[in-house]
């Protein structure tokens, strides 16, 4: 099953990009991308920001501010 977020449900709901709320550490995250890509940010401000961000706006998030070709490590502050 390939459960991309451009597939068709049930497949799509599966997708770290679709919008499903939790809350952890008293956080609240609007979607498993939202998670993963605040991950990137040492600053929990800016964590708890991309925390709410839904799929690729999440991804964009990060891809907008540091580009394409940005390599860094998890835990690593972005400067802007």
């Amino acid at each position: 099953m390939n459960i991309g977020s451009g597939n068709t449900y049930p497949a799509n709901s599966l997708s770290n990009f679709a919008p499903h709320p939790f809350e952890l550490d008293r956080i609240n995250i609007n979607s498993m991308e939202g998670l993963l890509q605040s991950l990137k940010f040492k600053s929990p401000e800016m964590q708890e920001e991309v925390c709410k961000l839904v799929g690729y706006a999440a991804k964009k998030k990060v891809k907008i501010k540091i580009g394409n070709n940005f390599k860094f490590s998890i835990g690593e502050e972005l400067k802007f």
